[in-house]
């Protein structure tokens, strides 16, 4: 898998062309090209994909992940809680065997992770409508932009169940959830009509 994100991050940077992924001139269908705009970010500063630079992200975004979650946590977790809960996260035999390689995995575990409890932190203030959703909403649409699908369900599997246990389920059918959706639903399109004029539906 790494020579393959190397390999299409390196040709965005010879190309230019960093909305259609390609690998060995051939359009590449099964990942969007967020974690390879990351490479190219990454790399650029040296002029030339690495195997450093190609890894340097996932490492960048295990710290932010155990960050945003000690941050998340504070109003709930004593300090020996949070610097226990950050110390977990980063030291996950898992994540730690993800963040030594260019894999998209750990990137998109921020994604998610922020996704949700940036959701969870605007409910626990009393946002509602467009307030709660658009920002975390915009998330799962980077998030898809890295992995598909998986962000929705992981963001929805999450949500639902707790609007279900608050009763508060009309949540879902608020004005600000359907303008917000539609606003993911836009940003997500955007890239598959890129895609699909480039390959067509069937393929993609």
């Amino acid at each position: 898998e790494e020579p393959r994100r190397a390999l299409i991050a390196r040709t965005m940077m010879e190309t230019g062309e960093f909305f259609v992924p390609t690998l060995l001139n051939q359009i590449y269908t099964a990942k969007p090209p967020l974690f390879n705009w990351l490479i190219v970010a990454f790399s650029l500063p040296g002029g030339e994909v690495t195997e450093f630079t190609a890894r340097l992200p996932s490492v960048v975004f295990l710290l932010l992940t155990a960050f945003i979650m000690v941050v998340g946590m504070r109003r709930y977790l004593s300090l020996p809680g949070q610097i226990f809960l950050g110390f977990a996260i980063l030291l996950t035999p898992e994540l730690m065997a993800k963040a030594n390689i260019a894999e998209i995995e750990v990137v998109f575990v921020f994604l998610v992770t922020l996704s949700i409890w940036s959701w969870y932190w605007l409910y626990d203030r009393g946002c509602s409508g467009i307030k709660l959703w658009i920002a975390p909403l915009i998330i799962v649409a980077v998030a898809f932009l890295t992995k598909r699908e998986p962000s929705l369900v992981f963001f929805y599997f999450s949500i639902v169940p707790f609007l279900f246990f608050e009763k508060k389920f009309k949540e879902l059918f608020s004005i600000g959830h359907i303008v917000s959706f539609s606003v993911m639903c836009l940003v997500i399109g955007s890239w598959l009509a890129i895609m699909a004029d480039s390959v067509g539906v069937n393929a993609l």
